[in-house]
């Protein structure tokens, strides 16, 4: 298993689609000085990304993920904006030399049924699969809470999540398992990720509750982790979450506890 830093989490509130491009690269150095060898982000679309071309090799880092376009998969008539903001994304992918691609289902849509929604969205996965494979990326399909972050989201819960994926049947369409927002939506988590591990294609971590750094909260990480890396599981676990403490503090705490429970090979 591989660790990595959400940047975008890290610096959020500086509302820049999560940090200003100076304090991206900052948070890049940072992540390395932790012991992190890879980041992630969300949006690219304001980022710099020669800027972080460079500053990835200055640093030694890898890009472990980052999300393509926010355009709802719930919604059939929107698809075609949906697969060509994948068409945009998947080359900025390649210029990082990045493999996964990150995205959410999109917003529940009033007046239409779940199953319509539903089956928009598998259609959208089975038509971005053609372009997935073409690359060789995979896409991560991520559900997210709906009881304390994301009212309003579609796709909240795992078990969907993985009923969909087996709905698609692409090895390039995977989950995210996020596990913050699985904690509240499920639980059950070491039982859940192990058992669906080989559709697991990037992880997330926060502490439950306030999604903040993961040496507090309710969820034991070093076992989870543990359970993880007994699967076999040599994906990316990235660290993605709203900070209380000062950001190095913070990172080295986490790799400490990360690297204690797997350590990096």
């Amino acid at each position: 298993m591989k660790y990595s830093v959400c940047l975008d989490a890290l610096f959020f509130d500086l509302k820049y689609f999560g940090a200003s491009p100076e304090n991206f690269l900052k948070g890049m150095k940072l992540a390395k000085e932790a012991g992190f060898d890879a980041v992630e982000f969300w949006g690219w679309e304001k980022k710099d990304i020669p800027s972080i071309v460079r500053a990835k090799g200055e640093f030694g880092l890898d890009i472990a993920a980052i999300a393509t376009k926010f355009i709802s998969l719930c919604d059939a008539s929107v698809r075609k904006g949906y697969l060509d903001g994948l068409r945009e994304t998947i080359p900025v992918a390649e210029k990082l030399r990045c493999k996964t691609i990150i995205s959410p289902a999109g917003k529940a849509m009033d007046g239409v049924s779940r199953d319509d929604q539903r089956q928009s969205i598998v259609a959208g996965l089975k038509e971005a699969a053609k372009l997935l494979e073409a690359a060789n990326v995979t896409l991560v399909l991520e559900p997210l809470n709906t009881l304390v972050n994301h009212p309003d989201q579609f796709l909240s819960t795992s078990r969907e999540g993985f009923e969909i994926l087996d709905e698609v049947g692409s090895p390039n369409v995977k989950l995210l398992y996020d596990i913050y927002h699985q904690q509240i939506m499920e639980g059950n988590l070491i039982a859940t990720i192990t058992k669906h591990i080989k559709q697991v294609g990037h992880l997330h971590a926060a502490a439950n509750p306030g999604r903040n750094e993961i040496t507090g909260g309710e969820i034991n990480y070093r076992e989870v982790l543990r359970a993880v890396a007994e699967t076999g599981y040599g994906g990316y676990c990235g660290l993605e979450y709203m900070p209380k403490k000062d950001l190095a503090t913070g990172l080295k705490e986490a790799f400490e506890l990360m690297n204690e429970a797997v350590p990096i090979a």
